[in-house]
């Protein structure tokens, strides 16, 4: 009987460490990929449903560090949505749309040529009804995403 307790403890020992070393190169989490990487770890320790204390602790530490890693990012995000709400609406539909279709100024001929494109990114030239309603058909987006207020 006490061997058989020796030779678990012994074998939660050994796992213990080799998943310490395991973590170690996790950490600290600075990345996205290092991020996702952790998730995914966590999502497989959770799905083996083990009660024991190892995978406990390790999913209580994985879990400390993700979240210390979205706490760190949340500025990051915060800035981001400042930046997508304080632009014009028109130029904000016209990024992303861009960034949807990998499209480039000049794949744009609804608004005009290069220049033009140009000119609406920047603030320099507004859209008019007709830019509005053949990109509305192009994308398949209803008219009204142009009049939609950012307050």
């Amino acid at each position: 009987m006490e061997s058989k307790k020796y030779e678990l403890f012994s074998e939660s020992m050994h796992s213990l460490q080799k998943n310490s070393l395991f973590i170690k190169k996790l950490f600290p989490i600075n990345t996205e990929e290092k991020y996702n990487d952790v998730l995914s770890i966590i999502d497989l320790l959770v799905d083996t449903n083990s009660d024991d204390v190892i995978t406990t602790c390790l999913i209580n530490k994985l879990t400390q560090e993700i979240e210390s890693y979205e706490d760190h990012n949340i500025n990051e995000i915060k800035i981001f949505v400042e930046k997508c709400t304080s632009k014009n609406n028109d130029i904000t539909i016209i990024r992303t749309l861009m960034d949807q279709n990998n499209l480039s100024f000049s794949e744009l001929p609804e608004i005009g040529d290069k220049a033009a494109v140009s000119k609406v990114l920047s603030g320099k030239k507004n859209l008019n009804r007709r830019h509005i309603e053949k990109i509305c058909n192009r994308f398949s987006i209803p008219h009204s995403m142009f009049f939609m207020n950012n307050n």
